[in-house]
């Protein structure tokens, strides 16, 4: 058994959960590694580039500025295509068998534009899901195919998600320090699917997966090599 991983009979965590891959490694070599951790979805960030969905998680530092863009603490002056990934290489570096998040990253009418041109690029959608936290833009990738999910970042989303009806969505992706058993439970009551992002610490995406959480999204092989198949 490798070290570090408990068996299943001593770790509750040890469950059938998607196990997805924030931020698909930029090599082929590295989604390689991952899905021999047990990583069976890849996530990739989403937005419009003129005619062309492109990867990157640049995002503009204030509307008045759009072309200073920042990805956590780096900074980057340009068009949002500037040194970006086209969708079509990084799927296409993926392992075979694995399946795609399209986490949509283009706000207001731009979300509109960025799905228009998903349903172009000639995705199979039976591979892939779909996230946004403009859950308007996701009825079209559903009607195409696309399992959708509404993405919630904070408390005042979850309290919407929670208040609205039902909808066709597969279900929900939370940030996970917003779950705890009962809103996991209320959740999965009222939208399906609850998949728990951006879990780093493998005890505490045990802990999530016992309690009935349907995915984990996470940076750390760690989490992977802990929840997936032995």
């Amino acid at each position: 058994m490798p070290a570090g991983r408990a068996g299943p009979e001593s770790d509750p965590g040890r469950a059938d959960v998607l196990l997805i891959a924030h931020r698909a490694p930029p090599l082929a070599a590295g989604c390689v590694a991952l899905g021999e951790c047990g990583v069976t979805v890849f996530e990739l960030d989403v937005q419009a580039a003129g005619a062309e969905v492109v990867v990157s998680h640049f995002r503009p530092v204030l509307p008045v500025l759009p072309w200073l863009r920042r990805d956590r603490w780096a900074l980057r002056w340009g068009s949002v295509g500037a040194g970006a990934e086209r969708l079509s290489a990084a799927v296409d570096r993926l392992p075979a068998g694995t399946e795609v998040l399209l986490d949509l990253k283009d706000d207001g009418a731009r979300g509109a534009v960025l799905v228009e041109l998903i349903l172009r690029a000639g995705l199979d959608p039976g591979r892939c899901y779909a996230s946004s936290k403009q859950w308007s833009v996701l009825p079209p990738l559903r009607r195409a195919g696309f399992r959708t999910w509404r993405s919630v970042a904070g408390p005042r989303g979850l309290s919407r998600v929670l208040a609205a009806a039902p909808t066709g969505d597969d279900g929900v992706t939370v940030r996970h320090t917003l779950l705890d058993d009962r809103t996991i439970e209320r959740l999965r009551r009222h939208t399906g699917q609850v998949v728990a992002w951006t879990v780093n610490d493998p005890a505490r995406a045990a802990r999530l997966a016992a309690t009935g959480v349907a995915g984990i999204t996470s940076d750390n092989p760690e989490v992977f090599r802990r929840l997936g198949p032995p």
